[in-house]
């Protein structure tokens, strides 16, 4: 069956416009002697070589599955109803209401806080512009951490001095095994 040429506006048909290789004709004539028919496996010839066996089946570990996979578009939840996955969804995060994250993740999306400014050892750096009360806050939290440092390095030097103080009193083990040798020694001879 022929197709009738579509007539444009103009009066100019369109295949005017699409190259003869895309015609049926041309498309019989380039498959016509190309496609061959093969004989049949009863029609094969036989030679002496051995047979081609399927490859050992390797059983894989882990259980057996009781269910195959199902695709994209077979889901069923447990009310017959079809479902699709969140794959291709925006999510949005429950706490701000904004999308690109979660709650899990939404503390990874706050704004930085501004770091107060570290203080090195010596006296406390004196700020023109700043208020009175912030650096009167910030002073009491730096005492308070100078503090703790000192606390913590007493501690540790009052831990190393009771270390050294029973090892000054306790006789070396080593010695007393020596001399619990000599005395066996001597007890022999």
């Amino acid at each position: 069956m022929e197709l009738l040429p579509y007539i444009t506006k103009k009066g100019k048909a369109v295949e005017d416009y699409v190259h003869s290789y895309y015609s049926k004709d041309s498309y019989m004539a380039l498959y016509n002697t190309l496609i061959m028919s093969i004989n049949g496996s009863q029609q094969w010839e036989k030679t002496n070589q051995t047979a081609i066996k399927p490859p050992a089946y390797t059983r894989q570990p882990g259980r057996p599955r009781k269910l195959r996979i199902k695709g994209a578009e077979e889901r069923i939840n447990k009310t017959g109803k079809k479902w699709l996955g969140r794959q291709g969804m925006q999510m949005r995060c429950s706490i701000c209401g904004s999308t690109g994250h979660n709650k899990t993740t939404h503390h990874r999306n706050l704004p930085q806080k501004e770091k107060p400014l570290s203080r090195g050892k010596g006296r406390p750096r004196k700020i023109s512009n700043q208020d009175l009360a912030i650096a009167a806050d910030e002073a009491k939290a730096t005492a308070r951490v100078r503090r703790k440092l000192a606390y913590a390095r007493a501690k540790a030097a009052a831990a190393t001095a009771k270390k050294v103080a029973l090892n000054a009193s306790q006789p070396i083990a080593a010695e007393t095994a020596g001399i619990g040798l000599r005395a066996s020694k001597r007890q022999r001879t």
